[in-house]
């Protein structure tokens, strides 16, 4: 579910709750992709030293509380601290989904593996959609507690709910 909200969220709190260039945001969200690609070159070395178990558990919990950070990003973040942080969710997120992406398949017959592949592609459609109705529903939430004649709608501190929210949903 995760996986669609957190697209959703960042571009809107780096373009309007910071403030910064479309370009600007763009580049700066690039280096969750380059830390999801860094994981797919040392997946095997990981499940193979840790284990499936363990691999599932820590990337749960630390990628879903790398997920709540950037609800905490202001002006003042320092640009590197923003780009480590997406680079070190892009990889929790590709190990997490390498390893149950392996697990689901474990025990599916060759014969049906074709039908089950079909099945987790709508399953995973539809988690996305799901996710990133909480973070939109969060994030109204957020703004409709700050009021009317409180901050801007998508003032930062408009974040921290919807974050918290997807990050908590990781632990599930």
């Amino acid at each position: 579910m995760t996986l669609g909200a957190t697209p959703f969220l960042l571009p809107l709190l780096l373009q309007f709750g910071l403030g910064w260039s479309p370009l600007k945001a763009g580049l700066v969200t690039m280096s969750s992709a380059a830390g999801s690609m860094s994981a797919r070159f040392g997946a095997q070395f990981f499940l193979r030293r840790f284990g499936f178990r363990t691999m599932l558990i820590a990337t749960s919990l630390l990628g879903g509380a790398v997920i709540m950070i950037p609800g905490f990003f202001r002006d003042s973040t320092p640009m590197a601290v923003i780009v480590g942080m997406l680079a070190l969710g892009g990889f929790l997120r590709s190990n997490h989904l390498t390893s149950t992406g392996t697990l689901a398949f474990a025990d599916i017959p060759d014969q049906q593996v074709s039908q089950a592949s079909s099945l987790t592609s709508v399953v995973q459609q539809m988690a996305q959609a799901f996710g990133i109705t909480v973070a939109g529903l969060m994030l109204h939430v957020s703004q409709q507690v700050t009021g009317p004649h409180g901050m801007a709608p998508l003032a930062p501190q408009n974040f921290i709910l919807p974050f918290a929210a997807i990050g908590r949903m990781k632990f599930c």
